[in-house]
This record gives C-alpha cells, sequence and structure tokens, in this order.
C-alpha cells in the first residue's frame, strides 16, 4: 500500500522524527491508561466532613453556603479564603455544580484547591455539571451518596439530589418523607438542594424542578413544617418563599454573571447563622479574590483558559507535543 511504503521510506530517512512520532503514540495511549488506573481524589468525602464538623455550642454556630463555583477561579479562591478566615463558620455546603465536568482531572484539582484554601468541613450537594462526564457512579465513589442528612444539635439538614431532568424518584421522596417525619421534633429542618423551584433570573423553564417535582416537594416542605430552602443555579441571589416556606437560590461563586443575573446579585457566598432554630442570612460580597477585588467579575476567556491550564497541563502540553510532530511530518512528506 503506498501510505505503508512511503512511511516505511520517512522511517529509513529519518529515524529520529519517525522515533519522536512513535513516542507522541505511545504517551497518548499512556495517557488513557492512566486515566483508568489513577486512584480517586478521595473516597467518602462527605462521609469525612461530616465527621470532621466540631462546634462548641450546637444551639448557636454559623455556616457557609455557595454554588457554581470553578476550581481556579480567582473568585472561588477568594471565596474559599474569607470562609476560611471567619472563625465563626463551622463547615460550609457547595450546592452543586462542584466541577466544569465529572472527571477525576476536574475532581482532583478541586479537591487540591480546597486543601490549599480551606480549613473547613465541606459537603457538597449533586449539580447538574456533576452529571456530565462519568457522572453519577465517579461522583458516588469519591463523595458518597448524592443525598443524605446530618443533624447539628437540635437542627436537621436534608440534602436531596434533584439535578438534571426528570431524576427526583420516588424512591427519593420516600425517603425524604420519612426524613422530615423523623425531624418533627427539632428546633429547625433546613434543604439543601440544586435545581431551584424558581429563579426570576432564569429564562430557561429546563433548569427548574419540574412541575410534578415540585408539586410533590412543596407539599412535603408545607406538611412538615420545613424552616429554610437552599437552592442554586447560575449566578446571583434570590430571596423569597414558597407559600410561606422562605426560600433562597445562591449561586456566583465563580462562574460568569449575566447581565440579567446581576439584579439579583453578585458574586458572593453566603454566611448562615442559627440561634436557637432561627436563620439569619448574611450575604458577603467584599472579598479580594487573587488579583480581583470586584462585585461582576466575568468569567472572561482568559479566566477560561487560565481554568482549563490549570486543570488540563499535561493533555495540553501532550497535544502541543504531538501537533508539532504532526507539523514536521508534512513537513518532510513535501520534501522527500
Amino acid at each position: 500500500m503506498p501510505g505503508i511504503q512511503y512511511f516505511s521510506k520517512v522511517t529509513k530517512q529519518h529515524p529520529k522524527i519517525s522515533l519522536f512520532i512513535f513516542l507522541c503514540i505511545g504517551c497518548f495511549i499512556a495517557l488513557k491508561i492512566y486515566y483508568h488506573i489513577t486512584p480517586l481524589p478521595a473516597k467518602n468525602w462527605i462521609k469525612t466532613n461530616l465527621e470532621k464538623i466540631a462546634i462548641n455550642d450546637p444551639a448557636k454556630f454559623s455556616f457557609a453556603l455557595f454554588s457554581g463555583g470553578r476550581a481556579g477561579s480567582h473568585i472561588f479562591r477568594g471565596i474559599l479564603e474569607q470562609v476560611d478566615h471567619d472563625p465563626e463558620i463551622a463547615f460550609a455546603v457547595n450546592l452543586g455544580d462542584t466541577v466544569f465536568k465529572g472527571k477525576k482531572s476536574y475532581y482532583k484539582y478541586f479537591l487540591k484547591e480546597l486543601e490549599a484554601k480551606l480549613g473547613i468541613p465541606l459537603l457538597t450537594v449533586m449539580g447538574n455539571n456533576d452529571l456530565s462526564g462519568d457522572g453519577i457512579e465517579l461522583y458516588r465513589k469519591i463523595f458518597g451518596p448524592s443525598y443524605y442528612s446530618f443533624r447539628v444539635g437540635k437542627n436537621f439538614f436534608i440534602v436531596i439530589d434533584n439535578a438534571g431532568q426528570n431524576r427526583f424518584d420516588n424512591k427519593q421522596i420516600v425517603w425524604l418523607a420519612n426524613e422530615l417525619k423523623g425531624a418533627a421534633g427539632y428546633d429547625s429542618r433546613i434543604i439543601f438542594m440544586h435545581n431551584p423551584f424558581y429563579d426570576p433570573a432564569v429564562d430557561n423553564r429546563e433548569q427548574y424542578i419540574s412541575e410534578d417535582t415540585s408539586s410533590k416537594l412543596l407539599a412535603l416542605f408545607l406538611k412538615y413544617n420545613v424552616s429554610h430552602i437552599f437552592a442554586s443555579q447560575r449566578s446571583g441571589i434570590y430571596e423569597g418563599d414558597l407559600e410561606g416556606v422562605p426560600y433562597t437560590v445562591t449561586g456566583g461563586a465563580g462562574i460568569s454573571c449575566p447581565d440579567k443575573r446581576k439584579r439579583y446579585g453578585a458574586y458572593h457566598f453566603l454566611k448562615v447563622n442559627i440561634e436557637k432554630g432561627a436563620l439569619n442570612i448574611e450575604r458577603k460580597e467584599d472579598f479580594t479574590a487573587g488579583l480581583y477585588k470586584t462585585r461582576h467579575h466575568r468569567y472572561t476567556p482568559a479566566v477560561f483558559v487560565d481554568h482549563m491550564a490549570r486543570v488540563h497541563w499535561f493533555e495540553i502540553s501532550l497535544l502541543v507535543i504531538m501537533i508539532m510532530g504532526i507539523i514536521i511530518y508534512f513537513i518532510i512528506r513535501k520534501r522527500i
């Protein structure tokens, strides 16, 4: 075959170039194998961090709440640093979209940044982005169950998994009803979830909970006297109520802030203070994020490139080498 004959000719006349091309191919194959055999960046993250929560007075404490963060974002780093420097905050909750895509490399970089910037326990909620890539299975291997509950004193916290479309099944509904029933004697019952019931800054109805799921959830929340619902999506903040149940949508921990969303707040995190079951919510916006101190810093192409380079530096380097090899290959082909 002409192609094989030509390749054989190049191999004989330019052994160094041939070796270079083979090395590139070998590196690519090795990278694929590495992704399969590389260990997980963490296991049972949620269980481990729940055990680390230490609160002196369970009747009076604070926790941080944020969502839409991106490891590598200057905004996200600034938020982590401010949360970490507040001695009143006992733990933090990320309301989903922990990473850009559900891959080991993204989770590895995210957890590495947490280790460097945050010294308190962090709990997670399943988000839409976390479902992409290797999806729910990888998330569960690293973090644990996608829905769970925990208690701090007389305060009952419930994390539900409503990410994606039509994933909130009857099994989780039954579980949620039992959890809420068991929380009846507590001072507060607090819900964490990703997709919101409603968000005035988001026009896409697909980013809300479906009407069927919404009616089922709200019926349970009203029946068992839920104290507060925290949800996520996009940037900024919205505060309101659902038939009398206090309701807060929060994001803005590092992703792009659309112009419309600026009406409802900017990059921020929430500090939630609890005292004898009563919640007081503070919005924190005045933070220095890396090189920036800003309220409306956009997730620009430059920031995106910086983020990708930090997460995928090895793959990018290998890709550049392979492209160079291909260019050299065609240059030699023209000369022969």
